[in-house]
């Protein structure tokens, strides 16, 4: 099957690390190859053989990083190699460096997977919405993970996302205690998940404690470079604690009501004397509804927006 093809190769090119070993079995229908799988189980050998140099400049890993770009989701294992065998060499701050460099290349390469799954795997949708579980499907699955990579689903769509240990393994203890921070609460996410078709997989109390982690995060690392990025799902996190979610309300449907657990939630962080922003947001939120006898708000929005939350 010429679609699967372009997974396949991983299957077949992991098995270099130890050919003696692999009992992974290929399905004669999906063995068309559109890359050249003897070259890259070449190189992952010759990479695999590598001793870590004295020094090693971040030129060179980028460069190394550029060179298998085009390759996709396909890179993502072999730059893992690369530099796996470089840490021995970096200061953090380069380690740093790194990281950054490899969460671009997996962040493109996730997008442009996702971007084109449907149209290059039609038959492996078909059977994955079919619920059918065959060795193609297996092979599949197997392929990605292989990749640091699973499939999921959010509002009835496929895309593909990092498993939760994959990076945090890789990094762990190598770079800045920033980094090293930023990881942790990464992985905390990719295992916890948030929402999907309209709910959260997670409780408000567990949602508040995510919210707080970020702006702690970012309060201590004020120059970390992906704060911006924790910044958007901060507002967006501490916007649904006050707002909810369609699936996931705050309010009673027909009673407008406050449900009790946010109002214990509400009364518990209203109590606190701490100089967050969100406790603040909290508070006065808290205030307004005391005051509308904890029912829905009318201007709901605009409060957001003088929150700074829309």
């Amino acid at each position: 099957m010429k679609n699967l093809s372009f997974l396949v190769v991983l299957l077949a090119l992991f098995s270099c690390q130890n050919a003696t070993e692999s009992t992974t079995t290929i399905p004669d229908s999906v063995l068309v190859a559109n890359l050249n799988a003897e070259q890259i189980e070449q190189k992952l050998f010759e990479i695999e053989k590598l001793q870590p140099a004295e020094k090693v400049s971040l030129a060179y890993i980028k460069a190394q990083i550029t060179n298998y770009e085009p390759l996709g989701i396909i890179a993502i294992p072999i730059v893992e190699k690369i530099i796996t065998k470089q840490f021995s060499a970096l200061t953090v701050e380069e380690a740093d460096s790194v990281y950054k460099l490899f969460d671009y290349l997996i962040t493109d390469a996730t997008f442009e997977f996702t971007d084109g799954i449907y149209n290059k795997y039609p038959i492996i949708i078909e059977k994955l919405d079919s619920n059918k579980d065959d060795k193609e499907v297996k092979a599949f699955k197997q392929s990605l993970a292989l990749c640091g990579l699973s499939l999921q689903m959010v509002e009835g769509s496929y895309y593909v996302d990092l498993l939760p240990d994959y990076i945090f393994n890789i990094f762990k203890g190598k770079g800045t205690k920033a980094l090293n921070e930023y990881l942790l609460i990464q992985q905390l996410e990719l295992k916890e998940g948030y929402a999907e078709d309209g709910g959260m997989y997670i409780s408000f109390d567990d949602l508040y404690k995510r919210i707080v982690l970020y702006e702690d995060f970012m309060a201590k690392f004020p120059d970390f470079y992906l704060n911006s990025d924790l910044t958007f799902r901060y507002t967006g996190y501490l916007s649904t604690l006050l707002t909810g979610m369609y699936n996931t309300p705050v309010f009673d449907y027909e009673s407008l009501e406050l449900l009790p657990e946010l109002k214990v939630l509400y009364e518990k962080v209203s109590a606190n004397t701490d100089s967050r922003n969100s406790t603040k947001i909290i508070k006065e939120y808290y205030l307004l509804l005391s005051k509308n006898s904890f029912k829905q708000l009318e201007n709901t929005d605009d409060f957001l927006k003088t929150s700074g939350l829309m």
